[in-house]
């Protein structure tokens, strides 16, 4: 063999060995991704559990009773994470609400948000009329109304983005 092809062939060698390293890296890096989306999952599964172990619990502690809505609000919103708490009145917070909860977009807020400005005691300035949303919710014979419709619109966003995440990527 001449030296040349001794070259050539150790040459061949190394390519081969670094072409079976990059094969381990990509497979690897897949693994640890896939072990990453997994995790992420259990912890959304976990807190979609917890929320509605809890939803339950309050349904059941408050049936039959008068709750109206005194202003939804969050219990906290800094530095740009969303919270997982929203105080509905003095005596109920509904608590554990998974952060993908807040991935459903509608008019450009999260449906959580925009329910939230929507169904929220206001005082006009001008005028010194208030728009209480629990006054239709007792109209109708159903002082739940607005609490159930929170937890709905909860309930709605985290199955709608269970269904958007489970689409087919687009291919363009």
């Amino acid at each position: 063999m001449t030296e040349v092809e001794t070259v050539k062939k150790e040459y061949a060698e190394r390519e081969r060995e670094l072409a079976r390293t990059q094969a381990e890296a990509n497979k690897a890096k897949i693994d640890a991704e896939d072990t990453r989306s997994h995790q992420k999952e259990l912890v959304n599964e976990k807190a979609q559990q917890m929320y509605n172990s809890r939803r339950k619990s309050l349904e059941s502690a408050y049936q039959g009773k008068r709750i109206a809505l005194d202003g939804v609000f969050f219990g906290s919103l800094a530095y740009g994470v969303l919270c997982t708490r929203i105080i509905y009145n003095e005596k109920i917070a509904i608590a554990g609400i998974p952060e993908e909860a807040y991935n459903y977009v509608v008019n450009g807020k999260s449906a959580i948000e925009w329910i939230m400005e929507r169904y929220a005691v206001t005082t006009d300035k001008a005028s010194g009329i208030v728009n209480d949303p629990n006054d239709w919710a007792l109209e109708h014979n159903d002082p739940k109304y607005i609490f159930n419709l929170v937890l709905r619109i909860i309930t709605v966003s985290l199955e709608t983005m269970k269904i958007v995440k489970n689409l087919p990527k687009l291919k363009f």
